[in-house]
């Protein structure tokens, strides 16, 4: 029979596998829907540091301490694949200018659902779900997506600032 500990560490690692997977699907999702990245603003990567030293912290204290609940190698393998799914997941204040598309968060958006659409300055300002978004897009890097743009949503390019 198993014990009560054993089960959290299982529905642990269960949760965190998912997350992983959800995450890496994310990816995959993005590349394929927008294309290879051009420009990226991850916001999140600081408290990311923080959270990968609390589980830095956390391995050595195990290590330190040894327990006989569990086995430290599951110990340490929970550890890894927390920080894991830190390191992959995205922000959800990410901003990533694509091909042809961007990803704002979790969200994968194609120039082609675009509410309207502008390349300004430094950045591809653009209208989704009746809010304007940024993503950063250099300017030696916007002949390329303009095109993209113009074929995918040519009606929808907004000229006023």
């Amino acid at each position: 029979m198993i014990s009560a500990l054993q089960f959290a560490y299982g529905l642990s690692f269960a949760i965190l596998g998912a997350g992983i997977a959800t995450t890496l699907v994310g990816r995959a999702r993005e590349r394929s829907r927008a294309g290879a990245r051009l420009e990226a603003l991850e916001e999140s990567r600081g408290w990311r540091r923080v959270v990968l030293a609390v589980l830095v912290v956390a391995a050595v204290l195990r290590v330190l301490t040894p327990s006989a609940w569990m086995p430290l190698p599951v110990d340490l393998a929970l550890l890894a694949t927390a920080g894991g799914l830190v390191l992959l997941r995205p922000g959800f204040h990410d901003a990533v200018a694509c091909e042809r598309g961007v990803r704002s968060g979790w969200d994968v958006i194609a120039f082609g659902d675009f509410e309207e659409w502008r390349l300004v300055g430094e950045h591809l300002r653009y209208r989704w779900q009746g809010e304007w978004r940024a993503a950063p897009l250099a300017p030696e890097k916007q002949d390329p997506v303009r095109r993209a743009l113009e074929s995918a949503a040519p009606d929808r390019e907004s000229r006023f600032l």
